[in-house]
């Protein structure tokens, strides 16, 4: 009888072995596209301030996103990547644009 059990709780244990190491890679994969959908939605939110920091002043963009806070950006987070959480500002600006698809007065 003990050998019957002993070999219930292996077979158990090696089935939620399996489970487990099926699982991590899958977890993995939602964890980077939950990053990548957080620093997409930063990027818009970057973005559209920009181009309403654009609308106010005439066609030019900010000369630094450190510009857009607080009127057009409420946080400074948003500036940061999931990607490189170590970093101030995780986006690439480039400063000096000017919005040219719109008639400013």
């Amino acid at each position: 009888m003990d050998r019957v059990v002993a070999s219930r709780i292996i077979v158990v244990f090696v089935a939620f072995l399996a489970l487990a190491l099926f699982l991590i890679p899958g977890g993995s994969r939602v964890q980077i596209r939950s990053l990548e959908t957080k620093s997409m939605n930063n990027a818009k939110q970057i973005g559209f301030a920009c181009h309403t920091y654009a609308v106010d002043h005439g066609g030019n963009y900010p000369p630094s996103l450190d510009a857009l806070f607080p009127t057009y950006l409420p946080d400074r987070s948003i500036l940061i990547s999931p990607f490189k959480p170590g970093e101030p500002i995780g986006y690439i600006y480039t400063p000096g644009l000017k919005d040219t698809s719109a008639s400013y007065q």
